[in-house]
């Protein structure tokens, strides 16, 4: 890959949305992306249950290389820290394999060309549920003898500072995460309702609690909100043969700035915001289909047409004399 394409500036990027709202297939097409354009794969970090299974034909092809984080696995929050500082499992098929460093050879960083997180959300969860099972730490504002024991089992309870401690560290992971030495990384969350720091109602991406849901946006280059609007169909009859009925259909879509449902009646807004060239910034649509593929595509063009536009702007000053 022409390391030209590489910076350690920010580069992370968010999807966020419902259940269905295509968030594991934009990072598909974010492979398919990377594929075409730099002959790489992407690595897939996933903490969702539902795993990958819309993608598996990239994964089979080796074009998308997963590794699924799970209760199972020991110490998850230095895992996941790991990963997004280019650390890699041995075995990526193997959930408690042993992970290998950026600069071990095994490790195969060069034929990465992207990372995909699934995602803020599942990841908050996970490190969550570590440390309500553990019994070698203690986080101040739980007492410790708040929790339920079954048997050979036992579950803590969580507290403010839980939230807190958790809300640091995927900030953390985040800001890491822009320092791997690939062209893109990708991150996902769920959708949630919150408020932000003027107590106004807003929609955005799901980190553990509400405190950062207002605020996360900043963390990343572009937040794309895939939202599932509500479409009028005609469909067969499965009970009258030969005849047809009208179902609403939700289908997704993919907001590149701030929106609001128009069946809301109370109007909250869904965040959502893109990214590029300045000079550039009016030719980005409201809405789009959800290809985040077409996304960089675009991003790509506006890129080199800004810098061309600079260029052109320089050799004419040279050539004149003018510096307007």
């Amino acid at each position: 890959m022409d390391r030209k394409a590489i910076s350690l500036g920010p580069k992370s990027d968010l999807c966020y949305g419902r259940t269905g709202a295509t968030k594991t297939s934009q990072v598909g097409r974010m492979a398919e992306y990377a594929r075409d354009k730099y002959g790489l794969k992407t690595r897939l970090v996933s903490a969702d249950p539902n795993g990958w299974s819309t993608i598996d034909v990239l994964v089979e092809e080796g074009i998308v290389e997963p590794f699924l984080l799970t209760n199972t696995r020991k110490f998850p929050l230095e895992t996941i820290t790991r990963l997004t500082q280019g650390w890699w499992p041995a075995d990526p098929k193997d959930e408690h394999s042993k992970l290998l460093p950026p600069t071990d050879s095994a490790n195969k960083h060069a034929e990465v060309a992207a990372y995909g997180f699934e995602g803020l959300s599942t990841l908050s969860t996970l490190i969550m549920s570590d440390l309500l099972q553990r019994q070698d730490i203690h986080i101040p504002e739980t007492p410790k003898e708040s929790f339920v024991k079954d048997d050979a089992m036992r579950w803590g309870f969580s507290g403010r500072a839980h939230y807190g401690f958790i809300q640091q560290r995927i900030y953390e992971t985040v800001s890491t995460a822009n320092h791997l030495p690939v062209a893109k990384v990708l991150w996902t969350a769920h959708e949630t309702d919150a408020q932000d720091n003027s107590n106004r109602k807003i929609y955005g991406p799901a980190v553990i609690g509400q405190a950062l849901t207002g605020q996360c946006g900043a963390w990343f280059g572009a937040m794309l909100h895939l939202f599932l609007t509500p479409r009028e169909v005609e469909v067969d009859d499965p009970v009258n043969k030969g005849k047809k009925i009208k179902v609403v259909r939700r289908v997704p879509m993919m907001y590149l700035r701030e929106h609001v449902d128009p069946d809301d009646p109370y109007r909250t807004p869904f965040l959502a915001k893109p990214r590029g060239p300045y000079q550039l910034w009016s030719e980005w649509a409201d809405v789009m289909e959800p290809d985040i593929y077409q996304f960089y595509t675009k991003l790509d063009d506006m890129g080199a047409r800004a810098i061309a536009a600079i260029r052109e702007k320089a050799a004419r000053q040279a050539a004149t004399g003018v510096s307007k």
